[in-house]
């Protein structure tokens, strides 16, 4: 048996609370299925797996970002600067407040790279928007 279970830590250190520290996998139905057993949640202990997962998980949503956030600069909706701005900064909270313990250094430097590349390029085309507004109505 590759895996260990709360019930079984429980029988056998016969406590009620226990808190296995690592990441714990999301379930979209409540309940993992291992080998016909029911198992409420799935925590990972080991470091190294961990980081494999999350980083995985974190580059999923990254590029799910960027590809909306792809199409709403392409949309040039009026408020669409904002909203992209909006978006960016939701998922640095994100990653901050869930990923960054499980993500190494190296996969965080480069994504903030990436973003602030991005946020870059939203503000100068919000500046090229408002420079081009701006110069056609004079009198």
């Amino acid at each position: 048996m590759g895996y260990v279970t709360k019930k079984d830590l429980k029988l056998k250190n016969k406590k009620t609370n226990i808190n296995l520290d690592g990441y714990s996998l999301p379930s979209k139905k409540g309940k993992f299925y291992i080998e016909e057993v029911e198992v409420d949640n799935i925590t990972i202990t080991d470091p190294a797996i961990s980081n494999a997962f999350v980083t995985n998980v974190v580059i999923r949503k990254y590029n799910r970002l960027i590809k909306k956030l792809t199409e709403q600069l392409v949309d040039d909706e009026p408020d669409g600067e904002g909203l992209i701005l909006d978006e960016i900064e939701k998922f640095r909270i994100e990653i901050k407040n869930k990923y960054r313990k499980y993500l190494d250094k190296k996969t965080l430097e480069k994504m903030a790279r990436k973003l602030k590349y991005f946020i870059k390029t939203v503000k100068e085309e919000k500046e090229v928007k408002k420079d081009t507004n701006t110069k056609g109505r004079s009198r």
